[in-house]
């Protein structure tokens, strides 16, 4: 990898072409982004406080998550990725993608299809590069979604 900070462009659109496997395949791995948002505390707080309770997770949001699924057969070599994307404030965008064969890191290069499915260009391409990529690629979306400055996590 390169020095350079990835960074990712949001499409115009929502998009919506994500699924979840999880019928047909296994999951075999969950990525999310968690971020704090005391704007989001403020508003869920003014909402509940006229019903008198409050959420102990408050302010605390999941915009991103990725899932990768396989076949559930011994044989099965054939990577799924789905991503679900909440920009904040708006927008949606979700996008699915596989990678099959040998020799290659294809998570990664599942994720870089999902990404690409769900019409989000990043700068730098992370197809069959690996699982440090992929993360810098989700700080990447999340920052252009609008959550570069909060408080994250990945996992």
């Amino acid at each position: 990898m390169t020095d350079k900070k990835q960074r990712a462009t949001l499409p115009k659109t929502d998009t919506m072409e994500a699924r979840n496997w999880g019928d047909s395949k296994e999951t075999t791995e969950t990525l999310s982004l968690t971020v704090f948002d005391t704007a989001l505390r403020s508003k869920r707080r003014k909402a509940e406080s006229e019903k008198r309770w409050h959420r102990p997770d408050d302010g605390f949001s999941h915009p991103i998550t990725v899932r990768w699924y396989m076949g559930r057969s011994s044989q099965a070599s054939t990577v799924y990725c789905s991503v679900w994307i909440g920009a904040r404030g708006e927008g949606y965008y979700t996008g699915r993608g596989q990678a099959g064969g040998y020799g290659y890191h294809k998570t990664s290069a599942a994720f870089a299809a999902a990404v690409r499915s769900a019409g989000i260009t990043l700068e730098r391409d992370v197809a069959g590069v690996g699982d440090s990529a992929v993360r810098e690629a989700i700080t990447a979306i999340g920052a252009a979604c609008g959550y570069g400055r909060l408080p994250q996590v990945i996992s």
